[in-house]
């Protein structure tokens, strides 16, 4: 790509991203929209679409015609399933939609393009600025704040970035995590699952509703396989940890969704890393 001069440079074209791109397109800024991957290009999760995401997908000129359809959604956990109609709402449609990512997010991408935004595709973005609005900016501080006792984090703003610095906390002093609510409902429920893995390592962990104290101590080798719970920070948070102490984990393959050569790049460090079919 040639150098020039842009308004807004969007890094990411999923769904958030290329709607993004969109409506300040639409506003009439000069607008660039990155993309890693070449489309079309598929993601693990997030097919499921609620009565507020049709709207929004309608209002953006998204041609739905042929989705699946839904009327609520079920849920499965614990023990028990839950079925629940979407909510009558005089302002959003009354069903839901399914859709593969690898047609969702094209879509998406190409009205973002016909509203004026360009969009590169297959390129990579380096070199975070220390100013940059990227809310996962602060992961710096916060790793330097962990290599003392007492810290104590708030991960409100940067929910995403909880598995590894639980991780990191764990091999270093400890430290106590607030505004941890908004992990519980990710690909994983990531309080339990670094919860429940940590444990493995020798590592005590107090979830509570909106707090996590991981205690200090030490880790060890685990007796156990790790479990990835098919969730790709969790699998990297571990894998990180693993590094030190070693470990297998289990539905490695999950980090596909956001990084795909990951494990590549931490033999390219000089670490070994043993991947099995």
């Amino acid at each position: 790509m040639k150098k020039s001069r842009t308004d807004v440079v969007v890094v990411g074209a999923g769904p958030g991203g290329s709607s993004t791109a969109y409506h300040l397109a639409r506003a009439g800024l000069d607008v660039v929209l990155l993309e890693k991957s070449p489309f079309p290009r598929d993601k693990i999760c997030g097919d499921g679409l609620t009565p507020a995401a049709v709207h929004e997908l309608i209002a953006m000129g998204v041609d739905t015609t042929g989705w699946m359809r839904n009327r609520g959604l079920t849920v499965i956990g614990g023990g028990h399933t839950v079925h629940m109609d979407w909510p009558d709402q005089k302002s959003l449609p009354g069903y839901g939609m399914a859709r593969a990512r690898t047609d969702l997010d094209h879509a998406l991408a190409r009205r973002a393009v016909e509203a004026g935004a360009r969009l590169y595709e297959g390129v990579t973005v380096t070199g975070l600025r220390a100013e940059s609005l990227q809310g996962d900016r602060v992961c710096r501080d916060m790793l330097r704040r962990l290599q003392s006792p007492g810290a104590q984090l708030d991960l409100t703003a940067c929910p995403d970035l909880g598995p590894v610095l639980f991780a990191a906390a764990a091999r270093a002093y400890g430290a106590v995590f607030t505004g941890t609510r908004r992990l519980r409902i990710k690909e994983s429920d990531r309080v339990a699952a670094m919860a429940q893995e940590l444990a493995k390592l020798g590592v005590r962990v107090d979830a509570e509703e909106n707090r996590v104290t991981v205690h200090p101590g030490g880790i060890a080798a685990p007796r156990e396989v790790l479990d990835g719970h098919n969730d790709h920070r969790i699998v990297m948070a571990l894998s990180v940890l693993a590094t030190s102490v070693g470990g297998t984990i289990r539905g490695a393959e999950a980090v596909a969704k956001s990084y795909p050569d990951f494990f590549e790049v931490l033999q390219a460090l000089g670490i070994r890393a043993e991947i099995l079919p």
